[in-house]
């Protein structure tokens, strides 16, 4: 058996190593299937990584390709042996231990009393008595259903901390309700 040499691909391959710019757009051009391997290859095996995962490991797998470059021999085309790095880079990923960091962490939502109109008109003059932050975090959460994640871009701060805050809220704004339940016989 005779191994068939892909001579253009070596050739781009040989050139891009030696900063010709043109090259190097092509190049680029050819590999925009990088991420496209990373999908099939991702369905493939059941889709254990998700849209983020994706392009961090298409980012990785880019980097992999540049760094065996030197190496490319034209046995085989250019987007056959970018392939072989794909799937090594993913199966890369799915061997390391998963690390769970605050952002992964599963929001689990709070048990909600069903809205009646007598609740609703309580609910919104507490709002009123609470400190303009935790109206703020409440009224983001529940008004505009933003996720931690989202209010904390918003307000420039850290998720968990918006998470604390809005605990503080909710707590504080049930002591402002307390009374008025007490009453109403609720």
């Amino acid at each position: 058996m005779t191994a068939v040499i892909h001579g253009a691909d070596l050739e781009l391959a040989k050139r891009v190593l030696a900063a010709d710019p043109g090259a190097r757009e092509r190049f680029a051009e050819r590999m925009a299937c990088v991420p496209k391997m990373l999908t099939v290859l991702n369905a493939r095996a059941g889709r254990p990584l998700g849209p983020q995962d994706l392009e961090d490991l298409a980012q990785d797998a880019w980097i992999a390709v540049w760094r065996g470059l030197p190496t490319f021999e034209g046995f085989s085309s250019l987007e056959s042996w970018v392939f072989r790095c794909c799937h090594r880079a993913l199966l890369g990923r799915l061997r390391r231990p998963v690390r769970w960091s605050a952002k992964d962490s599963v929001e689990v939502p709070e048990p909600s009393a069903p809205q009646t109109p007598e609740r609703h008109d309580e609910v919104h003059p507490a709002l009123e008595r609470l400190d303009e932050r935790s109206r703020h975090i409440i009224e983001l959460k529940h008004f505009e259903d933003l996720t931690f994640e989202e209010i904390g871009e918003r307000l420039a701060t850290s998720p968990n901390t918006i998470k604390s805050w809005y605990y503080q809220a909710i707590g504080d704004l049930k002591r402002i309700l307390a009374p008025t339940r007490r009453e109403g016989g609720r």
